[in-house]
């Protein structure tokens, strides 16, 4: 229900090629996944003449204190990176990696280093609202930044859902509370009662802000919206399909039902095709890949570490040849330190030997 890979990969080379960024930085999480998308991504660059400033792992750790821990001795690296030749640095990782770079950042500031002036390209699994902890932390330094998401379109009536939440629901399987009990620092009268406020159920989601949650369809929830109605359009079609020849049809797949295992659907899903509600059509290629790509948006920033995605462009290999990329500059917006287009350092087809840091 998400993209190919090789459409954020694909769309991040002609991103650096359209502003004629050819020196760039990687940072990619500390995994199989983060090393899969470093070798990939290394070769693309390579073969388009993109040099390499530098490539560094984020620690993965499991607590925010591990985080801290690790802090000092990134302090180098830090300086190193902000004097690279990049003009871009390209993020993957997930939700606690993009914490990780608020406090790194953060802590680079507080010891008056070279200020950080790049241009952060974010990949598709960041996160940016996954944690509540982020809620305190800067999100200024990445005013600007540019960030691949998966496809999402604004569903009808789905902000009106997000205000009706209230933990105290009838048949609230625990969830909303848990979330609750961490977004907004108050307690249940069965939970702990290390903060001070109890929960009243009147706190409003769309009044915190963006980096505590988003109220917008993000391409997380967009892909997991659509899936539900894949799953449905199938069993559909399972009821349905031999009604014309047998009108018990439908009183023998009830009780059956229960018992259908997920590979029964397997042939039905190939050939889903409907529009949802958002006006979109969902189908699958030949590859039973979802034929849709990833969506360009540039992160503007508040003072209230409150945040709104605008989206720039898109990236989609499926797309009619000559438009599977495109962006649109007039509707972004610079970093402070870029008000306007950096411009291109000079490199050779072939990057100089030593060009990259690891």
């Amino acid at each position: 229900m998400v993209p190919n890979e090789a459409h954020q990969y694909t769309g991040i080379v002609e991103l650096l090629l359209h502003f004629e960024w050819t020196w760039v930085g990687l940072f990619a999480l500390d995994s199989e996944s983060g090393e899969k998308f470093m070798e990939i991504l290394q070769t693309l660059l390579f073969q388009r003449g993109i040099c390499l400033a530098f490539s560094e792992r984020t620690p993965k750790g499991s607590y925010f204190e591990e985080y801290y821990d690790m802090i000092p001795q990134w302090l180098q690296a830090y300086h190193d990176i902000a004097e690279s030749k990049a003009n871009a640095v390209i993020v993957y990782g997930e939700a606690k990696s993009f914490c990780f770079l608020q406090l790194w950042l953060a802590a680079g500031g507080a010891e008056n280093v070279t200020s950080m002036e790049k241009v952060w390209i974010m990949s598709a699994h960041l996160d940016f609202s996954a944690v509540a902890f982020q809620m305190s932390q800067a999100m200024q330094p990445f005013h600007g930044s540019i960030c691949f998401t998966v496809h999402s379109k604004e569903v009808q009536g789905f902000k009106t859902l997000l205000r009706s939440l209230n933990p105290f629901m009838a048949g609230e399987d625990g969830f909303l509370q848990q979330f609750w009990l961490q977004t907004f620092y108050c307690f249940f009268s069965k939970s702990s009662t290390e903060f001070s406020e109890p929960c009243t159920g009147l706190e409003k989601l769309d009044s915190l802000p963006s980096s505590g949650f988003e109220m917008s369809m993000t391409g997380h929830s967009y892909s997991i919206y659509n899936a539900v109605y894949v799953v449905a359009h199938a069993l559909h079609d399972a009821m349905y399909r031999s009604r014309a020849k047998d009108r018990g049809i439908v009183r023998r797949w009830r009780p059956q039902l229960q018992k259908l295992q997920p590979w029964q659907l397997h042939p039905l899903l190939r050939s889903i095709s409907f529009n949802n509600s958002a006006g979109e059509e969902v189908s699958f290629n030949e590859n039973q890949e979802l034929e849709t790509g990833f969506d360009i948006t540039n992160l503007v920033t508040f003072p209230n570490n409150s945040f709104i995605k605008t989206k720039v462009g898109w990236m989609n290999l499926d797309a009619p040849l000559g438009k599977e990329f495109s962006i649109n500059e007039d509707k972004m917006v610079w970093h402070r330190s870029f008000q306007q287009v950096p411009p291109p350092s000079l490199c050779n087809k072939k990057c100089p030997p030593g060009s990259s840091r690891k």
